[in-house]
């Protein structure tokens, strides 16, 4: 009797091990699927952002407000926001530049030696 509870013991402790790794990965690199880098294309400069660090600072519907509630199988951003506004919805470039700029300006504003690009040549780069 003592070798089988030792055995389940020891499985139940196994067990536990995995869920906290696969736990832990998730917090560290996020869901499956999400990309390390992202690069923006831009007629001024495609613009790359290590959306891997970006992750671990804010929340997802910070910057996808499609992702409200956790759903993220809405579209990308280029699904909806195109080239020119459409009705209520804003270009992709204002949109962009609304939320980037926006974000950045504010981190620059409470830590000025934030590394958070608010000029255009820091993003695009040509």
């Amino acid at each position: 009797m003592k070798v089988f509870s030792k055995n389940v013991a020891g499985a139940l402790l196994l067990a536990a091990g995995a869920l906290m790794l696969v736990i832990g990965s998730f917090q560290a690199t996020g869901f499956a699927g999400e990309p390390a880098k992202v690069t923006v294309k831009s007629k001024r400069g495609d613009v790359t952002f290590d959306h891997a660090t970006h992750a671990k600072d804010i929340k997802c519907d910070k910057c996808h407000h499609n992702f409200k509630g956790g759903d993220k199988s809405k579209p990308k951003c280029g699904e909806c926001h195109k080239a020119a506004k459409e009705g209520d919805t804003p270009s992709s470039k204002d949109a962009y530049h609304a939320s980037c700029q926006k974000c950045h300006k504010a981190e620059k504003a409470k830590k000025a030696d934030t590394k958070a690009p608010t000029l255009c040549n820091d993003c695009h780069k040509k």
